[in-house]
């Protein structure tokens, strides 16, 4: 898909599957690339508690005030500085589906929507609330995916010119080798009866001939497997934006604004619980092909506020390198080596062998205070887990 016309090419190495390899030096800061997402979808629980978004690009459908005084239920909060977000109250209405009222931000993203996906969609509103009431029923916060990206793609097949096409970029995240047994890790013998039970109604609804081979029992799984396990965290949310926005700006007194701003997180925290800046997922098809480092040279953003991602530097990195980030959070990564590879052997089924953690190969393999605190673990992997930065390959059969 990408050459070395972008600076980086896709290579498939004995150890790691495929990875991305710069071909020209980047330096810090430097963008490496912006990549759309083949599908995206918003977290059912958050549209459930009625944060408002883009049903096509996430694009929030909310100012940071407003996102403020959702997430603590107090319509008197005021935030300063409102010309430093990103959403702007003008830019906040809606644009709805003529036909099933679903809301986007832009009538280019209901014309894209319609014409890839929505079309389809439109015409199952009551099926699909159905199935989204019963995900909800199965999945609880902090959400990682949703079943709504499956529903996604098989529209997409069912509206696409060449449905073989589609189902070829999806082959493009397959790492058969680790299917079972990843299908085991993220489903659990527990949800055995759910899938099937999720199976049956997607069955039900997606009834066309042209979605027999996704609907297959093994397709169904791996698809199930693909969302799970390389669904991208999308951060849109309009008041983290704003507060980075205050970052690059000079304030008079910011050790006053730094603690409202904690004191605002308090508040979420006491009626929203803990606040995540992730809206949604995506799949995207270069951006799975990053794979981790404890000392990441890249990282994604989200500068649009939109669902387009951006891998940019970290640090300078030179030809013939490869391009990686961190697929834990800034806690769990600052921690001891025994501890990432515990985190990373049970959630993504590897032993990193990057820098750092070849630099600390002697060093114990447990510390007293990691073994104390569970409870902090269980935190950073929730983090980990709804942040959902890049994940490693994976598709269908």
């Amino acid at each position: 898909m990408a050459g070395s016309t972008c600076g980086f090419e896709i290579i498939l190495t004995p150890d790691k599957g495929k990875c991305l390899r710069a071909t020209r030096k980047f330096r810090k800061g430097e963008a490496i690339i912006e990549e759309s997402p083949l599908i995206s979808c918003q977290f059912p629980w958050n549209a459930f508690y009625g944060y408002r978004a883009c049903s096509h690009c996430l694009r929030p459908l909310e100012t940071a005030e407003e996102c403020a005084r959702r997430l603590a239920d107090d319509p008197t909060i005021t935030l300063p500085y409102p010309e430093h977000c990103s959403i702007l109250k003008s830019l906040t209405a809606q644009v709805k589906c003529p036909v099933c009222g679903v809301a986007y931000c832009s009538e280019s993203c209901l014309t894209e929507a319609f014409q890839k996906y929505h079309k389809t969609l439109c015409k199952l509103k009551t099926p699909l609330q159905g199935l989204l009431e019963m995900w909800r029923n199965m999945h609880y916060p902090p959400e990682t995916c949703s079943i709504m990206l499956i529903a996604k793609i098989f529209a997409t097949v069912r509206q696409a010119g060449n449905p073989t096409e589609i189902l070829s970029i999806l082959r493009e995240f397959q790492s058969e080798d680790v299917c079972n047994r990843i299908y085991h890790k993220i489903l659990g013998e527990q949800f055995v009866e759910q899938l099937a039970t999720l199976h049956e109604y997607m069955k039900s609804i997606f009834i066309e001939p042209i979605y027999a081979e996704l609907l297959s029992p093994e397709n169904f799984k791996a698809l199930f497997i693909l969302v799970g396990r390389n669904g991208q965290g999308i951060g849109t949310s309009s008041f983290a934006a704003w507060q980075k926005n205050l970052e690059k700006v000079d304030i008079d007194d910011r050790a006053s604004l730094e603690n409202d701003i904690a004191t605002l997180y308090d508040k979420f925290e006491e009626f929203s619980g803990s606040f995540l800046d992730v809206e949604g997922s995506g799949l995207y098809v270069v951006q799975s092909k990053l794979n981790h480092s404890c000392l990441p040279n890249a990282e994604i953003k989200f500068p649009h506020s939109n669902h387009t991602l951006m891998i940019s530097a970290v640090k300078d990195i030179e030809p013939g390198e490869e391009i990686c980030i961190s697929y834990l959070s800034e806690c769990l990564l600052n921690r001891s080596r025994h501890t990432r590879h515990k985190f990373l052997k049970e959630n993504y089924l590897f032993v990193c062998q990057c820098e750092l953690c070849t630099s600390q190969i002697a060093d114990p393999d447990v510390t007293s205070s990691e073994d104390e605190d569970e409870e902090a673990m269980e935190a950073d992997e929730q983090e980990t887990s709804k942040a959902s930065n890049a994940m490693e390959t994976l598709d269908i059969n």
